[in-house]
């Protein structure tokens, strides 16, 4: 048989096998489409059956997130201290096993092994777009950052711009850091940074309930909470710090923010457990 009708008779069984999956798959796809459109109408309906308003069109695409354990090491750190003091940076001794110093001319970097952090910088240039700025920073340290950055004023000159890390494009709800710029210059950076997902260790490879999961949850707990509001504002899907054995070891969980016309609420996406604030 010739090559070239060999060839044909090959593709023309690669397209028979393409369309028969396409065939087989399609009903699939468009039943699990209808699944869930029904499904956001039920849970919109169980709102409405307790005077609460809920928009399910606020409900975002979801991420297959499981369990991350972070252990951020003296590379991470030093990586930071370099970027934000110069090269010359030099390691200063600690009497804690958890704190890791830096120094140079341009500022102090202390880092703690739990992801805490603060740095104060002397020779920082001035700028003109403080959002830009840190943005910026954050890009410089290897950091992402999820929006909205928030400013406040705190007197004349002096303004705190404070940001959530995000992890695998979803924000860590419990890993903020804030921006001190004095006259438009950055003065200080505080608060905790966290490695990034590829250098961290997955512990669980069992994914997160869903949204339409933890607005269940949530509302069955309302009596618990105590919580007497009338609206859904937003639901998003991120990364919440959990305790640990080791001090030196970062767990995350996967959850959902549900924000509220009175408060904002956390649910475990692991264990269903319900934080009224988050830190």
């Amino acid at each position: 048989m010739p090559i070239s009708k060999l060839k044909n008779i090959i593709l023309f069984l690669l397209l028979a096998i393409n369309i028969i999956l396409l065939i087989i798959t399609a009903p699939l796809h468009g039943h699990d489409q209808e699944y869930e459109k029904n499904m956001l109408t039920e849970i919109e309906e169980i709102y409405k059956s307790y005077d609460i308003s809920l928009d399910t069109k606020i409900l975002p695409k979801e991420k297959p997130l499981t369990v991350l354990e972070l252990s951020p090491d003296n590379p991470f750190f030093t990586k930071i201290a370099t970027t934000l003091l110069g090269e010359q940076v030099l390691v200063q001794d600690s009497s804690s096993t958890y704190l890791l110093q830096y120094a140079s001319s341009n500022g102090t970097c202390q880092f703690y092994r739990n992801g805490s952090f603060q740095a104060t910088l002397e020779t920082s240039a001035p700028v003109s777009n403080l959002n830009k700025a840190t943005e910026n920073v954050a890009e410089a340290l290897g950091l992402s950052l999820a929006n909205p950055i928030t400013t406040v004023r705190e007197r004349a000159g002096v303004y705190h711009l404070t940001a959530t890390q995000e992890i695998l494009e979803v924000p860590v709800f419990s890993a903020q850091l804030r921006f001190t710029y004095d006259n438009a210059q950055l003065t200080q950076i505080s608060g905790t940074v966290l490695p990034d997902a590829p250098s961290s260790t997955k512990s669980d490879h069992v994914q997160g309930v869903s949204s339409v999961d933890a607005l269940l949850v949530f509302l069955r707990n309302r009596d618990t909470l105590g919580w007497v509001g009338n609206e859904i504002l937003s639901v998003t899907q991120g990364y919440f710090r959990t305790e640990t054995a080791s001090a030196a070891i970062i767990r995350l969980a996967p959850g959902w923010q549900i924000a509220t016309d009175v408060g904002t609420f956390f649910v475990n996406g692991m264990t269903q457990e319900i934080l009224a604030t988050v830190d």
